[in-house]
């Protein structure tokens, strides 16, 4: 486990799990990126989760950067998830013309556990 100020990062099997904090203000964005890169160069990892159920609200110039940070991750060839998005988030992220196709998203860190097939009960179909 890899804690640096308020990110926690947590591998299960080849997966890392980064817990996002409440706020990506004050410096926690780069924090963020800064343990995401670190992760991607020193583990061989198949996904990065991006645990985002602490987060309370986030704009679009966090959003942009949050896609950028997958988009990174995707490079390395390893496919960034987001899991655990508040509904209020994820409307005003819509509402201000956001897209994030090209990032899996789960309702929880459970839900994308289960789809990367990493529970006792394997992938879900």
């Amino acid at each position: 486990m890899i804690s640096e100020t308020s990110i926690v990062a947590t591998r299960i099997a080849n997966c890392m799990v980064l817990a996002v904090p409440d706020d990506l203000g004050d410096d926690r964005l780069s924090q963020l990126e800064k343990v995401a890169r670190h992760c991607a160069a020193s583990a061989s990892l198949r996904s990065m989760v991006f645990d985002m159920s602490a987060l309370k609200y986030a704009d679009m110039s966090e959003f942009r950067e949050l896609m950028a940070l997958a988009d990174t991750v995707t490079i390395l060839g390893i496919e960034p998830l987001m899991v655990g998005l508040n509904p209020g988030i994820i409307m005003h992220w819509v509402e201000s013309g956001a897209a994030c196709g090209r990032v899996r998203t789960f309702l929880d860190l459970a839900d994308a556990l289960t789809a990367l097939g990493l529970t006792v009960d394997g992938p879900r179909p």
